[in-house]
């Protein structure tokens, strides 16, 4: 792996010793759909531009990371694709863990909640990936890779990562993921290094809306992996 400079931010997102110590939290992967997208639309940006995860591109990136209308649009693409029976270019996947028990008004837990029960158990949205097919068909790319700041470094974003590299290796045939990491995240960038992408140095894509970076100059940086 290369390693160069990285331009130097006033105060970057550090991943705490607390956060990388975090207890493993058990999820459950399965498609998105539809029903999904007013909790996915808060998942994704309280991942990229909230406060409290060491993901945030807070103060870096002005805006929403998405927005509602755009990924309902991903979402119904998937789905009509599905309802004629033919290949999806792309499939969004998401993380699932128990909802934590309701509380009453005097703070305590309902004793009468049955939700944990193994046949009627509340579910909570708390990551995605998105997985895409790449243009010939050998490759496959990710993005809108999110998990909600109280539950990042607890084993989710592996969990994700590995279900969408194995969807893209044996329903499309790919044999190389990319992924396209902002520059300025030297902890995001460690953090796919550490899962097995590589950068080559050279390969850069623009970001396509450079008008809300806080330094127009940022890229991403091409990150490649082997599947």
């Amino acid at each position: 792996t290369i390693h160069s400079s990285l331009p130097q931010l006033p105060h970057p997102p550090q991943m705490s010793s607390s956060a990388e110590r975090k207890q493993r939290v058990e999820c459950l992967v399965r498609q998105a759909q539809s029903r999904d997208a007013s909790v996915l639309y808060d998942v994704i940006n309280a991942a990229y531009r909230g406060t409290g995860g060491w993901t945030t591109e807070a103060g870096m990136v002005a805006g929403k990371r998405i927005e509602p209308d755009q990924l309902g649009k991903y979402i119904h693409e998937i789905e009509e694709a599905s309802k004629s029976n033919s290949s999806p270019s792309q499939v969004i996947f998401i993380a699932e863990v128990p909802a934590l028990k309701k509380k009453k008004e005097n703070g305590d837990a309902d004793d009468h909640d049955d939700s944990d029960s193994s046949n009627n158990k509340e579910m909570e949205i708390v990551g995605c990936i998105q997985t895409i097919r790449g243009d010939h068909h050998d490759d496959a790319s990710f993005g809108m890779f999110a998990v909600l700041p109280s539950y990042q470094s607890a084993g989710i974003g592996r969990v994700l990562l590995e279900e969408a590299h194995s969807y893209a290796k044996t329903q499309w045939g790919a044999t190389q993921g990319v992924m396209y990491v902002f520059e300025p995240r030297s902890e995001l960038l460690r953090w796919y290094e550490k899962v097995g992408y590589v950068w080559d140095g050279v390969s850069y894509k623009d970001y396509p809306h450079t008008h809300m970076l806080t330094d127009p100059s940022w890229k991403f940086r091409v990150m490649r992996k082997q599947l």
